[in-house]
């Protein structure tokens, strides 16, 4: 069963503050990776996606990250491994 994936940003159930920046950086379509999970993440389901680089993983994250901010009262800490190379 195929399954209808809506690609615009404005489908999106998020907060205005969000938005306004979505469209402030003059995105309109999702990538797939995004049309795919983020509907799944602000819903609060733990998603795995894989998608070569520059496709838009990094975004769907932070739009999640960003909302939940808003929402709720804790803070977000990303650790990053490439950081700490010797």
């Amino acid at each position: 069963m195929a399954m209808d994936i809506n690609y615009d940003f404005e489908s999106l159930e998020i907060l205005e503050p969000t938005r306004k920046v979505i469209k402030e950086m003059r995105f309109k379509k999702m990538t797939e990776v995004q049309a795919r999970i983020i509907p799944h993440l602000l819903a609060g389901y733990n998603v795995l996606g894989t998608a070569k680089t520059g496709l838009g993983k990094t975004l769907a994250f932070l739009i999640l990250a960003i909302e939940l901010l808003h929402s709720q009262i804790f803070g977000i800490m990303i650790l990053d491994k490439w950081r700490f190379k010797n």
